[in-house]
């Protein structure tokens, strides 16, 4: 991706318009304005089919890529070998990087360990529009059992397993313990909290309040020191 000044600007559009397909169309003719047709061309076509997502993954981890889609499968071929190189390139050099989910154009969720990615995180968010972040080794642990809610401790710069770095949750005091309804609960508040925290990182005001604050239509998460 391009770094100049412009290209942020129109980068930081798609991120703060996800479901707009317009700043993904200027972004594709700034690309072809600047010799990159075949890229330009990618975005436009995977706009057309926007129920595509591919899914890409360092080869140890995978030995080819996949996707999934509801269009036909004409409208589709072609991507995959295209999409194949474009993430071989792009992410494969990338220290970390585990897993990356192309839609519409761009990267959206993008998986790696979570040290890795608060020492890259603004980069990573100043050269893509990810809509969230999966930390690949933290994790929350029970509250009573393996089914039921979960909790993790706010505490330490480097995550280790529970836990969590307090960067990612600057509307909490360091040791807090916070508590969600269940494992995936608490799993979701972290992928959009690191995305906060890429977002911060590559000057981007705008972000989602995290999750923890009311996650559906459950009560609130609480905290206890």
């Amino acid at each position: 991706m391009p770094a100049d000044s412009d290209a942020a600007a129109l980068l930081r559009a798609v991120l703060l318009a996800p479901e707009d397909e317009a700043p993904r169309l200027v972004y594709a003719d700034f690309l072809e304005d600047r010799g990159q047709a075949d890229r330009a061309r990618l975005i436009r076509w995977m706009i057309r089919v926007p129920t595509y997502r591919f899914f890409w993954r360092q080869s140890r981890l995978a030995s080819r890529p996949k996707h999934e889609h509801k269009e036909a499968i004409k409208a589709i071929r072609g991507f995959n070998p295209r999409l194949t190189v474009l993430c071989r390139d792009e992410w494969g050099p990338r220290r970390g990087v585990e897993q990356v989910t192309m839609r519409r154009g761009f990267g959206e969720p993008i998986t790696l360990p979570a040290q890795v990615f608060l020492a890259t995180g603004g980069e990573l968010f100043a050269a893509h529009p990810f809509t969230s972040v999966i930390p690949s080794d933290p994790h929350p642990r029970p509250s009573w059992g393996p089914f039921g809610p979960a909790e993790a401790s706010v505490s330490g710069d480097v995550p280790i397993w529970d836990q969590w770095p307090p960067v990612l949750f600057p509307d909490k005091a360091p040791e807090t313990t916070v508590h969600y309804p269940s494992f995936r609960a608490a799993e979701a508040d972290l992928a959009v909290r690191a995305a906060g925290y890429g977002r911060r990182m590559a000057g981007i005001a705008r972000e989602p309040p995290p999750l923890s604050a009311n996650i559906g239509n459950r009560a609130p998460c609480s905290d206890s020191r």
